[in-house]
């Protein structure tokens, strides 16, 4: 009773908490499908913050170090080696200018300070017809982006134009439009036919006429004909650098230093030509060559190269490349953003803080982001404004890595930063893909956002139900641990409480066992010093069963103190060299008189000792021969029998005794343990015998078995291992 009283004051609480914490957890899957939301939002809003801070570092820094330039302002070569300087060390630089306040561009050299202007004729004043059309042409090319249809309508203007004067341009827009669609064969004809058949009008608009050099050049080298390339820019360079002899103007360094860089880098495939002798040095017998000649060798390696090499987001020898080639290469993007930045800012309001504006830019079809803002110079009133489009493409690689959208991605999730042009706001661009957190940008990559994307469209719900499913594993196995927990402890305490019952009754037992002897030999001894057996004969008999009782007794006592050393683990053996046939004859012989003729054997010669203890075997032969003489009731027949099986000594103590039932056989050498029937409970004995057997056997390193049957009879047999050479103590 009070047993089950200590259980249920420890599993009922334990059950009713976890019940408890079931119905909560099914409770709050709902609430932790909103925490899961707002965990992933404040994940994804911290990579944000982080990707935001970071270019806005990386802007300032740009501001900072044109702070710490000198920048000649009236000095070409000083303007282009400082936009170059800043162009290399910050990637996030696209497409940079710097305009006077009144508006007029220092950089690109472009427009007032150029003697002739690169512009479109008026070709309505020659011809209205062709000028109708011409204008219709340029409309589909340039603001309608229909390239075939536009070339279609030049081609239209060259058949009726005959050679008037508006020929040149109109072969010009034609081979523009092939080399707009890659069509470099048909772009080179028209190029060349332009040089060939119109010289005289070509040497007259020198802007003109050094636009048509280049895109030939360009043509031939996408054709892959490198030598006829590089002679066209060879041609290039010193029209331009005639012309600087002359006037002194840096208007056309772009286009000088894109062919100085064709011709270094490609002077290899010059070997065979003509030009083979080409240097930087000397070219074709022109003197006056400055440095700003040499600038965009990209193979040489400069100083700004070397300051740059280890500090973080700045470029690699192949970005720097990349941006200087997007610095001096002409694009369509390119020219619209200059030819419209002036109108998107108002120069007269810039201050000298970073400004910012955001506006549509037309070639992407997507909003982006300018910074500028106003340096004052030594000479008064010749502020100048600087500024850059920030480029979208470098902030999302450098600030937005695959270690960081690794850390952001979570549970079969893919974070993307994403254009929001006719965004779905539930879908993505593939309709299999859910949104589950789409944070706009506010400092920088205007019209993006950061969206976490995942192929599962209950993906909260999946992830608060697989938490749910856990949470529930976790409290069921807790009260089946519990539970399993609860009957361990029963069984402990059981086995515990039947211990202390075997315990209680070897005390009675032993008291009993002892206390008999005692008694009887006290009457005996009372008997024969009374005086009242004066028979000789009488008073051997009463001395030998006194002497009987103390060796019984001195068994019983001896059976205690072994397994008193056995349980707290001091038993100790002493093994050598012996032979249990020897053993076994000699114990039978001191002790016959007791056992009477019911005891046979059957010890085969010849037997090879073992490592023992002679003691221990010889109790374990004690206990065995004693538990069949007191258990036979009087069919007193047992049955020693001793041989050799392979390396092992078998021996064998068979009786005809009461026999044990099987569910005693598995209990009998427990300690303590007798069996419950009258016969056994009537008997004399202590439950340590077998017990006291088993572990000199084990300690012998051998193995005891039992074959018996109620009324039958039972048999112990005990192998010994003959070559263990080991021992125990």
């Amino acid at each position: 009773m009070r047993q089950s009283l200590i259980l249920a004051s420890i599993i009922t609480p334990g059950i009713i908490i976890s019940i408890l914490g079931l119905y909560y957890v099914s409770q709050q899957k709902s609430s932790r499908e909103l925490n899961l939301k707002k965990e992933y939002e404040l994940r994804a809003n911290e990579t944000l913050q982080n990707i935001e801070n970071s270019s806005e570092q990386s802007i300032s820094k740009v501001f900072t170090e044109l702070s710490s330039l000198k920048v000649e302002i009236s000095d070409p070569s000083s303007i282009i080696e400082t936009i170059k300087s800043l162009v290399v060390n910050n990637p996030i630089i696209s497409y940079p200018f710097i305009l006077e306040v009144e508006g007029n561009y220092i950089f690109p050299v472009t427009g007032s300070k150029a003697e002739s202007r690169l512009r479109s004729p008026d070709l309505a004043a020659s011809d209205p017809v062709i000028g109708s059309l011409y204008s219709k042409g340029r409309d589909l090319e340039f603001t309608g982006n229909d390239i075939m249809g536009a070339l279609q309508i030049y081609t239209k203007c060259l058949s009726i134009s005959s050679r008037k004067m508006a020929t040149p341009y109109i072969l010009n827009a034609i081979a523009r439009c092939y080399f707009k669609e890659g069509k470099f064969h048909q772009a080179s004809y028209y190029y060349q036919l332009l040089i060939k058949d119109h010289n005289n009008k070509l040497e007259a608009d020198l802007p003109f006429w050094l636009t048509i050099l280049r895109q030939e050049a360009l043509s031939q080298k996408n054709l892959g004909l490198m030598q006829s390339s590089l002679k066209r820019y060879l041609s290039l360079y010193e029209k331009i650098v005639k012309h600087e002899s002359l006037s002194g103007s840096g208007q056309f360094d772009m286009y000088k230093n894109e062919a100085l860089d064709n011709l270094n880098r490609y002077r290899e495939v010059l070997k065979d030509s003509d030009i083979s002798q080409f240097s930087p040095g000397n070219l074709s017998g022109l003197r006056n060559i400055t440095d700003l000649d040499r600038i965009l060798d990209w193979r040489f390696t400069e100083s700004l190269e070397d300051a740059s090499d280890n500090r973080r987001g700045e470029s690699t020898s192949e970005e720097r490349f990349l941006k200087l080639k997007e610095l001096y290469t002409p694009s369509d993007e390119k020219t619209w953003f200059y030819r419209t930045i002036r109108s998107k800012i108002d120069l007269r309001s810039v201050n000298e803080e970073i400004n910012f504006k955001s506006f549509l830019f037309f070639p992407l079809n997507k909003y982006v982001d300018i910074r500028y803002k106003r340096f004052k110079t030594s000479t008064e009133n010749s502020d100048y404004i600087f500024g850059f489009l920030v480029s979208d493409d470098h902030i999302k690689k450098t600030f937005f890595p695959e270690e960081v959208k690794l850390k952001l991605s979570a549970d079969n999730t893919e974070p993307k930063i994403e254009y929001n042009s006719d965004m779905d706001l539930i879908k993505g661009e593939n309709n299999n893909e859910i949104i589950l957190v789409n944070l706009p940008f506010t400092k920088v990559l205007n019209g993006y956002s950061l969206i976490l994307y995942s192929g599962d469209p209950d993906h909260f719900q999946t992830i608060a139900r697989k938490e749910v499913l856990i949470n529930y594993g976790l409290i069921i196995s807790l009260i089946a641990f519990l539970i399993l927990g609860t009957i361990l402890f029963y069984k402990y305490i059981a086995k515990e409480m039947e211990l202390l019952r075997s315990k209680s009754e070897f005390i009675d037992h032993v008291s009993h066992t002892l206390k008999t002897p005692i008694t009887r030999m006290r009457l005996l001894a009372e008997n024969i010093t009374s005086g009242w057996i004066d028979n000789t004969n009488k008073i051997d008999k009463f001395l030998k069963s006194i002497i009987s009782e103390t060796k019984g007794m001195n068994e019983t006592i001896n059976n205690m103190l072994d397994f008193s050393q056995i349980d707290s683990g001091k038993k100790l053996y002493n093994f050598r060299k012996v032979s249990v046939k020897d053993i076994i004859e000699e114990y039978l012989s001191n002790n016959l008189e007791n056992f009477g003729p019911g005891i046979r054997t059957e010890l085969a010669d010849g037997l090879p000792e073992l490592n023992g203890d002679p003691d221990g075997i010889k109790l374990i032969i004690s206990n065995l021969i004693q538990n069949s003489m007191k258990y036979s009731f009087g069919n007193e027949d047992v049955l020693i029998k001793l041989t050799q099986e392979g390396e092992k000594i078998r021996m064998e103590v068979r009786d005809k005794g009461i026999g044990i039932s099987p569910m005693d056989q598995k209990k009998i050498f427990e300690k303590f343990y007798r069996s419950g029937t009258d016969k056994v409970t009537a008997t004399e004995g202590s439950g340590l015998g077998l017990f006291i057997v088993a572990h000199i056997i084990a300690a012998h390193k051998g193995e005891i078995t039992v074959n018996s049957r109620p009324g039958e009879g039972s048999s112990f047999v005990i192998l010994f291992p003959i070559n263990d050479t080991m021992g125990k103590q």
